[in-house]
């Protein structure tokens, strides 16, 4: 019989915390009536609406969090108060310097108070 005594592993333990930030969207299709009063299917029509705004969001947000800013455009799907979803910040990464695509094989970079619209 073998002894496991002084070869045990020990117990580890881990924990974590997860921000759950459920977004949304509700289509009003109108009511049982309305829909069959008319011709065309309101419920699909509202569907590929409904699609249409979930890609425009997603892009929306995608840009925004690779730029790391939001913008100052006001025909954008969120308002210039907009600083992220689910407690995840917008963070420009490189802030004091531009990166310049020269003939060699390496970039350099420029301080940005060198820029010339700095």
């Amino acid at each position: 019989m073998t002894s496991w005594r002084g070869s045990e592993a020990p117990l580890t333990f881990y924990s974590s915390s997860v921000y759950i930030d459920q977004e949304r969207i509700g289509i009003n299709a109108g009511g049982a009536m309305t829909r069959k009063r008319t011709l065309h299917d309101l419920r699909s029509v509202a569907m590929k609406r409904m699609a249409d705004w979930w890609a425009r969001n997603f892009d929306a947000q995608y840009f925004c969090y690779l730029s790391g800013a939001r913008g100052v455009n006001t025909d954008y799907p969120f308002p210039t108060t907009w600083t992220g979803r689910a407690n995840n910040a917008l963070i420009w990464i490189r802030t004091t310097s531009f990166m310049a695509a020269t003939r060699r094989s390496r970039p350099i970079w420029i301080p940005a108070t060198e820029l010339p619209w700095a």
